[in-house]
């Protein structure tokens, strides 16, 4: 994600193919909603952290729980998960 040329560290995306015009749009917002890359030590590894809890692993069911609060936006479920099984899906 992140790369070094000249002394100079920078966002690299590394995508397959070239972007779109309107994905091209979506990444500038992107780059600037993220804005400047923070301060990297490349001699230490990465650390993850969740804003949102205070447990030492990320758990997707604490996510789930997160996104589907009262507050701010709603979760797109609709989106994601099928409330019904396909009838052309066979039980193992």
């Amino acid at each position: 994600m992140v790369m070094q040329f000249q002394g100079v560290m920078a966002w690299n995306f590394n995508f397959r193919r070239d972007l779109r015009a309107e994905e091209q749009i979506s990444l500038s917002e992107l780059l600037l909603l993220m804005g400047d890359l923070p301060c990297l030590i490349l001699e230490e590894e990465d650390e993850i952290k969740c804003s949102f809890s205070n447990a030492t692993s990320f758990s997707s069911k604490e996510c789930y729980d997160y996104s589907c609060k009262e507050e701010g936006e709603k979760f797109p479920l609709k989106l994601l998960w099928c409330k019904g099984v396909p009838s052309k899906v066979l039980p193992l």
